[in-house]
């Protein structure tokens, strides 16, 4: 199932701040790898699920504030349910503006 940006919680913590969570699905343009994408930004984090072919990585995802209707953090591997015991760890942006997520490709987020 395809969804973009379902703001599930938006609510006001206190006077200065708010958290927002955002539940998404990115695409490559071929089509050939999903980001699942689960952030809170009241905590800072969230997760990526990242499916390739028949790989299936979970990592954890650590966030920057919000800035400009983007955010930017970093992922480590986190577990794997089809056998890999190792990932990558690389930096992302997630454009809220324009839809996207980007790592090293970018990838349009419905």
């Amino acid at each position: 199932m395809k969804y973009f940006f379902l703001i599930v919680v938006l609510s006001l913590i206190s006077l200065k701040s708010h958290s927002i969570q955002i539940m998404a699905e990115c695409v490559s343009e071929s089509g050939s790898s999903t980001f699942k994408i689960d952030f809170e930004t009241k905590f800072n984090s969230g997760f990526l699920d990242y499916e390739f072919m028949n790989q299936e990585v979970r990592y954890l995802a650590t966030l920057e504030p919000v800035f400009e209707g983007k955010i930017f953090g970093s992922a480590e591997f986190l577990s794997s349910t089809t056998g890999e015991t190792k990932a990558n760890p690389f930096d992302f942006v997630l454009n809220l503006n324009d839809r996207t997520f980007t790592e090293n490709i970018k990838y349009n987020c419905d």
